[in-house]
């Protein structure tokens, strides 16, 4: 197989073995897509290639060994009209067409090597993505497999509900779970910033305690020595009873504290405040006319009057001229 993404050939052991080369160490690391690091090299031979059709030209390379390259390739036969295509020029595989193990990669060194310039040929297949590229060994088949060779239906999916899973957040803390229960504006600066946030960030959250014990987060907040990390299961693996259904969870003991008990509230401080009023005008709401008002108070200035002992008028009744 010749593989343009490759920096370095491969053998695999399989065919180091059926060939009796001589294997020597090879140092050094191989690295996959996204910086993967691959099994370590067992070793690495030298190879001299040579088209079977003719004697040259003859390519020397090193290959490293592997114990496996990669999957059968094509993965699927390939259709019985690509062959039928291609009956008439040489193919560098006599039977590309079925799945058939790798033993060799040719990478992208010998590349400029391997295939014809100007004087050899590029043929395209219709409704496909497959070309056939001229190289030394003969006609080499490029390009992907669709899916319409493999018989596989397309994958159609409307997604019309999006399903909102809940979100549970659990902590060892009573006084923590009390905190976020309380109105922020109640505590004091430090503790009601923390819990504005955290409600910002989980704001439909399930709140639960877990004991300390099953908590995997108190091993980092306690504090732990380095040697001891490696044996502290609880770190590595949520608690036991996640693996069952909700139903099967443990029931909590929750101590709910009393709100005056919390600590960080803002202290509140009582103050009454009174308004004193002027109430010599409430009895005026007593009458429903002004002049039987009037004439009622002319009545009580003469009754004060009298009492003082000033002159009593001779009539008692109150004239018009008089109000």
């Amino acid at each position: 197989m010749v593989d343009s993404g490759s920096q370095v050939s491969a053998i695999s052991s399989a065919a180091v073995r059926r060939l009796n080369l001589p294997v020597s160490p090879c140092h050094g690391s191989l690295f996959g897509l996204s910086q993967t690091p691959l099994r370590r090299p067992e070793g690495c031979v030298v190879l001299s290639l040579s088209p079977l059709h003719s004697s040259s030209p003859v390519l020397n390379t090193k290959a490293v060994v592997l114990p496996h390259l990669t999957y059968k390739l094509p993965p699927v036969p390939l259709p019985s009209f690509i062959r039928s295509s291609v009956s008439h020029i040489y193919m560098a595989d006599p039977e590309f067409d079925k799945p058939d193990s790798v033993d060799l990669i040719l990478g992208v060194d010998l590349l400029p090597k391997i295939f014809l310039g100007e004087g050899g040929g590029r043929k395209a297949f219709e409704d496909c993505n497959l070309v056939l590229l001229d190289s030394i060994f003969g006609w080499i088949l490029m390009g992907s497999i669709v899916d319409s060779f493999l018989g596989v239906p397309p994958c159609e999916a409307s997604l019309c509900v999006v399903e909102e899973l809940p979100l549970v957040t659990r902590t060892d803390s009573n006084i923590v779970l009390s905190w976020l229960n309380t109105p922020a504006y109640k505590l004091k600066i430090f503790v009601a910033n923390r819990v504005s946030m955290i409600n910002d960030y989980f704001p439909c959250s399930i709140r639960h305690y877990i004991n300390s014990v099953q908590d995997p987060a108190d091993c980092a907040s306690r504090g732990i020595f380095p040697r001891q990390l490696p044996d502290t299961t609880l770190f590595w693996k949520e608690p036991d009873f996640l693996e069952l259904s909700e139903d099967q969870w443990p029931v909590e003991n929750v101590w709910k504290l009393n709100l005056s008990l919390l600590p960080e509230l803002k202290p509140v401080n009582s103050m009454m405040g009174l308004v004193q009023q002027e109430n010599f005008l409430i009895w005026m709401d007593r009458f429903s006319s002004y002049v039987k008002l009037v004439r009622s108070f002319a009545y009580v200035l003469r009754f004060i009057a009298s009492i003082k002992g000033e002159p009593r008028q001779n009539n008692f009744v109150i004239s018009g001229f008089k109000l």
